[in-house]
């Protein structure tokens, strides 16, 4: 979609589907890519629907997990070394980072568990 239609139509394609995604009655766990939140209201959308998490992780520790191999098939990082790809990866994150805030549940480094997210939900429900 990115290669023929645009990152426009991409993005409105996917809010489409957060939208339908979010109507459900059923319960599941949805992770979006790191650009949803942030485009057409997404972000808003999705704390007024459902519990949104986000996973604060090092941006070494992303560059790692994308890796050369992963990041070629992503339209953003196709034709990126390495050292590009992070520093397009610090671009993204400083542009990202105010709709990020607004989660409602926020776990910071490299490791999260289940337990860890689960304690935070009841917090969250507590409060």
């Amino acid at each position: 979609i990115f290669a023929t239609k645009g990152e426009g139509a991409f993005r409105d394609w996917e809010s489409k589907v957060l939208f339908d995604f979010l109507e459900r009655k059923e319960s599941y766990v949805l992770a979006s890519g790191g650009g949803c939140p942030c485009f057409n209201e997404n972000m808003d959308l999705i704390n007024k629907k459902a519990v949104s998490v986000y996973l604060d992780v090092p941006l070494e520790e992303i560059s790692l997990r994308l890796g050369l191999s992963k990041a070629h098939n992503r339209p953003m990082f196709s034709g990126l070394d390495q050292g590009e790809i992070t520093l397009k990866l610090k671009s993204l994150l400083v542009e990202r980072d105010y709709y990020y805030r607004q989660s409602k549940i926020k776990l910071s480094g490299e490791d999260f568990s289940a337990e860890l997210l689960v304690s935070e939900l009841i917090r969250l429900i507590k409060s």
